[in-house]
């Protein structure tokens, strides 16, 4: 779907534990917005009210300067929170930076 990107090992691992490949094509469907495509690093914070499941996706530069945000009205995503890098076509766990 995606050919030209790539998800490290940690994240692979991430979301097939947690089923959460949907937020990777979130993502990756981020990439298609120019605002967002341009720059060259993203950090991608995924926020989850366990109790409601609900949460919020926030896109910014790295910098805390806010590119997007999505709602999501339902998730499963069983982390309050979750922290992504998104770099040269790669999506990344922090650690992995």
């Amino acid at each position: 779907m995606y050919p030209n990107v790539i998800i490290t090992d940690g994240v692979k691992f991430l979301c097939e534990q947690t089923r959460c490949f949907w937020l990777i094509d979130c993502i990756f469907s981020y990439q298609t917005l120019e605002q967002i495509a341009k720059e060259p690093f993203q950090v991608i914070d995924l926020t989850v009210d366990l109790e409601k499941q609900t949460g919020l996706i926030v896109v910014t530069d790295g910098n805390e300067i806010e590119l997007t945000r999505q709602d999501l009205e339902y998730t499963d995503f069983p982390l309050a929170n979750i922290r992504l890098y998104y770099t040269d076509q790669t999506v990344l766990l922090p650690r992995e930076y």
